[in-house]
């Protein structure tokens, strides 16, 4: 008599059930990675314009004040005082899936010393996880 050599059904079943299980399990881990990373990067991104619009104003940059306006879809690098329709503003559209607290925040950084207009803390979260931007009135922030 020959020997059978091929797989039953119930050891197929098995095996798919298990690898799906996998799957699953791997999906809603890679999802959560996922908007860690972007939480992360809207953090750098926003810290990166802080520190160019201080440094703007450090270096005096038109003999202006320089700063940065915070609304719900953009942040705004502007020189002098703030104007939403001034051509010489910079727009850098935000994450969207990141809220932004407070909102809107204008800090504005005084010409050679970079000193800031605006001392508090802007709090980022995806919904699960919070980042925390604290600036000082000498115009440092810290993460």
């Amino acid at each position: 008599m020959f020997a059978s050599r091929a797989f039953t059904l119930m050891e197929i079943l098995i095996v798919i059930s298990i690898v799906s299980i996998i799957a699953a399990s791997g999906s809603a881990l890679g999802t959560g990675l996922y908007r860690g990373s972007i939480l992360e990067k809207e953090n750098d991104f926003l810290i990166s314009v802080l520190i160019e619009a201080r440094s703007r104003a450090l270096a005096n940059l038109e003999q202006k004040p320089h700063g940065i306006y915070i609304d719900d879809s953009n942040f705004i690098i502007y020189s002098g005082e703030f104007d939403v329709e001034s051509n010489s503003n910079e727009l850098f559209g935000r994450n969207q899936s990141i809220g932004v607290t407070p909102q809107p925040v204008n800090i504005s950084f005084s010409q050679l010393s970079g000193d800031s207009n605006w001392q508090g803390s802007i709090i980022l979260n995806d919904g699960e996880r919070t980042r925390k931007i604290i600036i000082n009135s000498e115009g440092a922030f810290f993460k």
